[in-house]
């Protein structure tokens, strides 16, 4: 349906949506089952798929945003929470930077998305902004600077 109303660039990265829990917490995702019995903070409105919404056996505690659900989480209020890794670090980082040091990112990812720029096909310019933007994701890619961006900010698989 996106592909009706939006042009798409070249993926620039994979979004990892991970489980966080606190530092120390052994938990590792292994299927939905492994969350029998979590207390999994969620942001209302974000859609993380069929299967997690309908999966039984765990408590999903919706939260207005990713912060509230990482206060939470440190004041054991949650088991889990979980974000696109993304986007939650980089979140955390502007948020609450020492978070970071108390939390961990689950290994396994509940899903892996590629992540693009995208432009409204209305728009009159669409097709140039985003052949410029690839051209200019070609050209950090090819030199290095995309790698680098993403490992400053704790990341370290770009995509393809």
């Amino acid at each position: 349906a996106r592909l009706k109303v939006l042009l798409f660039s070249a993926p620039y990265a994979v979004g990892n949506v991970r489980f966080i829990k606190r530092r120390g917490d052994p938990f590792e995702f292994k299927g939905l089952d492994s969350l029998n019995g979590k207390r999994v903070g969620t942001v209302r409105g974000y859609g993380y798929g069929d299967e997690f919404a309908n999966a039984p056996g765990f408590t999903r505690e919706p939260g207005n945003d990713l912060m509230t659900n990482i206060k939470k989480l440190l004041r054991d209020r949650l088991d889990l929470t979980l974000e696109d890794e993304i986007v939650a670090r980089s979140i955390i980082h502007a948020k609450d930077p020492q978070a970071l040091e108390q939390i961990e990112f689950v290994k396994a990812p509940l899903s892996v998305n590629p992540l693009y720029v995208t432009a409204g096909l209305q728009n009159p310019k669409a097709q140039e902004m985003i052949g410029a933007f690839n051209k200019g994701l070609e050209a950090i890619r090819a030199n290095g600077t995309l790698e680098k961006i993403f490992k400053r900010y704790g990341m370290e698989k770009v995509g393809q």
